[in-house]
């Protein structure tokens, strides 16, 4: 990330703050906003894809400086873009243990980065949602992008007994900001704002690919599964909705994944390593620490 991108960045306005094990991040909210988070010290540096809807976030310029000075300084701007977007496909995809290397033979320059660590966080988040839609208890954070399968009914709250607020047809992006009940109900949201729970086999990581089983939820055991399975979906225009009604804010604990990684970077002639801890937020960016 270049320091250009990161001085622009730390304009934001900036409200709360996350401490992840050490992963430390600043959250500027607006009424669009549905999950900031509380309690730490100014670190966190952005990484990732995130919608920057769900969370409007400022870098803080411990880290961020840090992360952009001695790669920006040993890199130019293109290939300090790659080594980022390197890290973030580790981040997503890598095995702990092993490197993953970027290099460019136009410039000499190269970088190594190995996830070492991969775990579990409880963090302290602040949720804030249509007062509709209920608390997403007991909640881990997934904060990615995927697609409605066959249509999918939208509720108020993580049971088929529960209100429905809107139909979502089939291949309708989503973005997954958690999973509650064993992983068998996702809070799902659109253009930055919570809609809502959503069954978790009515939801894929692209139009034809099956549901992700987040936990090992027992499906045949669980009620809802078979009601799901044969209910009819709203049409995507009845019972939508008011995403700007009014709002409720708490706090709660909920987990989310973290990743130490090791990075080595080289010019072609002097090579330079640093070592961080990465946590996911809830609208999908890996926050360094």
């Amino acid at each position: 990330m270049s320091k250009a991108i990161l001085r622009g960045t730390t304009a934001l306005a900036m409200m709360s703050v996350l401490a992840l094990g050490g992963c430390d991040k600043t959250t500027g909210q607006t009424i669009g906003s549905i999950v900031g988070v509380v309690g730490g010290t100014v670190l966190g540096a952005q990484f990732g894809k995130g919608t920057g809807q769900l969370v409007a976030t400022a870098i803080g310029a411990t880290a961020g400086y840090l992360i952009g000075d001695w790669v920006g300084e040993m890199l130019d701007p293109k290939d300090t873009e790659a080594v980022q977007q390197t890290t973030i496909k580790t981040l997503d995809a890598g095995s702990d243990g092993q490197a993953v290397t970027w290099n460019n033979p136009d410039t000499g320059a190269r970088a190594e980065i190995t996830p070492t660590n991969t775990r579990q966080v409880t963090a302290q988040v602040e949720v804030k949602r249509p007062k509709v839609v209920a608390s997403p208890v007991g909640m881990t954070i997934i904060g990615d992008e995927r697609v409605i399968l066959k249509g999918a009914n939208v509720r108020a709250a993580p049971t088929t007994d529960a209100s429905i607020l809107r139909g979502l047809r089939s291949q309708t992006p989503v973005n997954v900001i958690g999973s509650v009940k064993n992983g068998n109900w996702y809070l799902v949201g659109q253009d930055g704002k919570a809609i809502g729970y959503v069954y978790h086999t009515l939801v894929g990581q692209t139009a034809t690919a099956p549901a992700v089983q987040t936990a090992t939820a027992d499906v045949p055991n669980d009620p809802d599964a078979q009601k799901v399975a044969k209910e009819e979906i709203v049409a995507s225009d009845d019972n939508v909705i008011d995403l700007d009604a009014e709002f409720e804010t708490e706090t709660l604990m909920v987990q989310t994944t973290c990743r130490d990684l090791s990075m080595k970077v080289s010019d072609g002639s002097e090579t330079e390593q640093q070592n961080y801890s990465a946590c996911k937020s809830p609208d999908g960016v890996w926050e360094l620490g």
